[in-house]
């Protein structure tokens, strides 16, 4: 079975938009969750409730455009918790993506006995609320023509045949060849997008159609980006040592 349809686990799941290249990251814990299950639910907002940030890019971009993918799991809530921020925090997901926190509500255990989610319940059926259910639901014509599509192969238009794209097929290559050397910050800021569309093509995540790096390419990649990492460390604590 695959992790994206196992309940009972606490995974980590990242959301991905094709057309934007922004993500979001979100978690899984509860026995009859899975994540499937919750990407439903936000490709599905009870009452029409698009109040979040990623319910509304799904609304506006069509949930074929999204790729959903569990990244990592942990052993109980509170790591999961520590592991939502950590994600959170690699991707940008908060400040130049979906997530409308930093993440880690995991972290607090629920404490809520029978009798008082009974009463949260009833409140919200007498305020007109009631949850989802997936017996008799029936989709639109829309949705189920985006799903066949998306069966055959042919969800939407790819690469800058997608009218929202804003790179063209020869500048994603350039940035891909130039990412061997450079630094995603500073080529999203010389193209002109956000730095998670960047981090998105380099990794392979959009803009599939297009070749990826070699593997040589990406061991210097990888070298490259630690090397600057101890430069930097080395420098702070520099700056550190003429400070004290």
């Amino acid at each position: 079975m695959s992790l994206l349809n196992k309940q009972g686990q606490f995974l980590v799941y990242l959301v991905t938009c094709l057309i934007t290249g922004l993500p979001y990251v979100g978690v899984v814990y509860g026995v009859n969750q899975s994540v499937q299950g919750r990407w439903e639910q936000h490709c599905n907002p009870w009452k029409g409730a698009y109040h979040h940030r990623l319910e509304r890019a799904i609304r506006e971009h069509g949930e074929v455009n999204f790729t959903v993918e569990v990244i990592d799991k942990a052993d109980d809530r509170r790591m999961l918790g520590f592991k939502e921020r950590f994600y959170i925090s690699l991707y940008d997901a908060f400040k130049n993506g979906y997530n409308g926190s930093t993440g880690g509500r995991t972290m607090i255990p629920a404490d809520r006995s029978s009798e008082h989610c009974r009463k949260i319940s009833e409140a919200l059926i007498a305020r007109g609320i009631k949850p989802p259910s997936a017996k008799g639901r029936t989709h639109s014509e829309e949705s189920l023509t985006k799903m066949r599509l998306a069966h055959l192969g042919k969800a939407s238009p790819v690469g800058e045949e997608n009218g929202q794209s804003k790179l063209t097929t020869a500048q994603v290559i350039q940035i891909r060849k130039r990412s061997v050397s450079e630094t995603n910050t500073a080529l999203a800021k010389e193209y002109g997008v956000f730095r998670t569309v960047v981090n998105a093509l380099v990794a392979g995540r959009t803009w599939r159609h297009l070749p990826l790096l070699s593997e040589q390419e990406e061991a210097t990649r990888q070298a490259n980006i630690l090397n600057r990492r101890r430069v930097a460390a080395f420098e702070a604590r520099k700056a550190l040592a003429q400070a004290a």
